[in-house]
């Protein structure tokens, strides 16, 4: 049932990408760079990526190991990109950038991402993007209360076996596993024993009331 989802989801993406590509206009079609993307949780890190790739870094392999997005198993490659496909924000960072430069810091709706712009691979037809990066709209500053990123490095962090990213099954024992891992310290902190501790944090962390 887990597997169906997923591919369903990314028979969506497929789908919607070929519809965008389908009314792109014919100018457009000439505006084509093949990208790489790494997308983190917070600003910091994403500062701190950049910095660590400024200074010789893989980013190739940084983003295998911290990206978020869908593209991370590849290395966060792309593929070859109308760039007036995305979302405003990114093609405005993307504009007059060549092979070999990245993009600014640009926060998406998954999180904080930045691009590297890839020397022509002729890889042939673009993949299927994230629906963080396509021209839907500028970015919504809401809260996040999906987990992705929490989750994402609850399994990071997990000490995970050897060749646990080899099948399809260790992965979801993994991540499963995990996520039960990380819950522990919360289950604990609400558990009775922890009543008073909690009482005497709640009580630190109420406003005062000003006084007149």
């Amino acid at each position: 049932m887990r597997f169906r989802r997923v591919a369903r989801a990314f028979l969506i993406a497929a789908i919607v990408s070929a519809v965008l590509a389908s009314r792109m206009p014919v100018s457009a079609q000439f505006d084509l760079q093949t990208l790489r993307i790494i997308v983190v949780s917070s600003r910091e890190e994403a500062q701190r990526l950049l910095e660590r790739i400024r200074n010789g870094a893989d980013f190739a392999a940084l983003a295998r190991t911290s990206s978020l997005d869908p593209s991370a198993s590849d290395g966060g490659l792309l593929g070859r990109i109308a760039i007036s496909t995305l979302r405003p924000d990114l093609q405005r960072v993307l504009r007059g950038r060549v092979a070999g430069q990245i993009t600014p810091i640009v926060q998406i709706p998954t999180g904080f991402a930045f691009i590297r712009v890839e020397h022509d691979t002729n890889a042939g037809p673009t993949k299927p993007l994230s629906q963080a990066l396509l021209a839907t709209g500028s970015v919504k500053y809401v809260i996040d209360v999906g987990g992705l990123p929490e989750a994402e490095t609850v399994l990071r962090e997990y000490n995970k076996p050897a060749n646990w990213n080899q099948n399809p099954r260790a992965i979801c024992q993994a991540r499963v596993d995990s996520l039960t891992a990380g819950r522990l310290p919360f289950d604990d902190f609400f558990s009775p024993r922890m009543a008073a501790i909690r009482k005497t944090r709640w009580r630190a962390w109420s406003p005062r009331p000003s006084r007149s």
